[in-house]
């Protein structure tokens, strides 16, 4: 069994149905930037976070509504992908917006 996490971002907004990001602009990470997602990606704070949604929400539907980096790391735990590949395929640069994204852990 597992937990069904529904990343909410918020309702389509005439911005996002025309595939535009709203209210800020999409700037690629620096090197030091880059260096900071992938110790994000070592920090147990993910893992225990996920740990206790196993032991305390199995078979269960919760939702997590947050911005761009918790998303960005449950796209790494859930998909087994690096944060580059996270990065480089997320929907702010693909532009395939949508008002919620499911996970399973």
């Amino acid at each position: 069994m597992s937990v069904k996490i529904i990343y909410f971002v918020h309702g389509t907004t005439y911005d996002n149905a025309n595939s535009k990001c709203s209210g800020w602009k999409q700037v690629e990470l620096n090197e030091l930037g880059k260096q900071q997602a992938k110790d994000l990606g070592k920090n147990t704070n993910y893992k225990y976070f996920i740990k206790n949604l196993k032991a305390n929400y199995e078979g269960q539907t919760i939702g997590i509504v947050s911005h761009r980096a918790p998303q960005l790391a449950l796209e790494v735990i859930t998909k087994k992908i690096t944060w580059e590949e996270a990065i480089k395929n997320d929907w702010r640069k693909t532009k395939e917006w949508k008002p919620g994204w499911i996970y399973l852990v």
